[in-house]
């Protein structure tokens, strides 16, 4: 990934729609799927999925310990990407994500 690369998906993050799944085992083997896949916008989706549901109130059920885990895989995955394309350490991402998409818009 190059350093444009990376920061296009840093932009596109708002829009990136989250997995959409009522049954826990299908999610499940789509959170896999996309760890598998190697494609960060779906490592994404798995990662925003999972601060969703972790966060929603009314929800009758939260993310299990392997949703979290796969949730967890996959931001390892995106932002050791994205430090090595952008060449800011792991610890500092969310504050450059959060400032990048903010000044973006």
């Amino acid at each position: 990934m190059t350093r444009e690369e990376a920061l296009e998906l840093v932009e596109r993050m708002p829009y990136i729609r989250t997995i959409m799944v009522a049954n826990d085992k299908l999610r499940l083997e789509l959170y896999q799927g996309a760890l598998a896949s190697n494609d960060p916008v779906e490592w994404i989706k798995v990662i925003k999925t999972n601060y969703i549901r972790q966060n929603d109130k009314t929800a009758r059920r939260y993310p299990d310990e392997s949703e979290m885990e796969s949730a967890g895989r996959a931001r390892e995955l995106l932002y050791g990407q994205l430090s090595e394309a952008l060449g800011i350490p792991v610890r500092d991402l969310d504050e450059f994500i959060e400032k990048h998409i903010k000044d973006t818009f």
